[in-house]
């Protein structure tokens, strides 16, 4: 039985590239949600809320 050993090696060399992308996409998203999580406080969403509830009122003459 030639090449049935290569096959399963090729194989599992797929399911790892695959699994390595996956994995790198997801440290990816992990790494952009840490930074908005870091750039974003709750006392910056509390503002943030509380300016889009009452805005500003703005006259023009």
């Amino acid at each position: 039985m030639e090449g049935g050993e290569a096959s399963s090696d090729t194989s599992d060399d797929s399911e790892s590239a695959s699994m390595q992308a996956i994995s790198q996409a997801w440290q990816s998203v992990k790494r952009a949600a840490d930074d908005v999580l870091e750039k974003n406080s709750l006392q910056d969403l509390l503002e943030k809320r509380n300016y889009l509830q009452n805005p500003m009122a703005m006259y023009y003459i």
